[in-house]
């Protein structure tokens, strides 16, 4: 179990960095003329989200304090035709909307975070990560990020680690 608790804390440091670099990487690769087979099956697997990641970084780029998004219909490909234009991936939403700089002090919190290593936040710290990949909604207060964050206020959290969730 040691080794195995030691990685799920490593991975929860750098599963919402990791995930933001390989999201917006891989939105400019899905922006060139041609695209490898991998671009290709990630795109599929997100259900067609990455193409909407570059059409957003192409068409409205990326800002680093936020910008407006316009609410007019949005054609990005044939085969995903839509009313309006809807940003899914969280980590190109912070980009493109709601700033990059919130992204990467997003990114530092859920590192301290996971250097705390509470069992129960580094699996949240995961699961926030990988659910950001395909949607935005993780933003919502009923995923928590405020309240993770929040953790790192509590002068407990840097006295007793593995006590952070626990109340007083």
């Amino acid at each position: 179990g040691g080794k195995a608790v030691g990685l799920l804390h490593f991975g929860a440091r750098w599963a919402a960095p990791a995930a933001a670099v390989f999201m917006l990487a891989c939105s400019v690769l899905w922006l060139a003329p041609t695209r490898s087979p991998f671009l290709e099956m990630v795109n599929r697997l997100l259900s067609g989200r990455g193409y909407l990641s570059a059409h957003a970084g192409k068409h409205f780029g990326f800002s680093l304090f936020g910008q407006s998004m316009p609410l007019a219909p949005v054609t990005v490909s044939p085969e995903w035709p839509v009313p309006f234009f809807t940003l899914d991936c969280v980590y190109s939403y912070f980009c493109c909307c709601i700033g990059a700089v919130w992204l990467i002090l997003i990114c530092v919190s859920f590192y301290k975070l996971g250097k705390l290593q509470d069992f129960r936040i580094s699996i949240l710290l995961i699961l926030w990560a990988l659910y950001g990949v395909s949607e935005n909604i993780s933003l919502n207060v009923l995923f928590a990020p405020l309240l993770l964050i929040s953790i790192l206020l509590r002068p407990s959290s840097a006295e007793a680690p593995h006590s952070a969730l626990q109340t007083d």
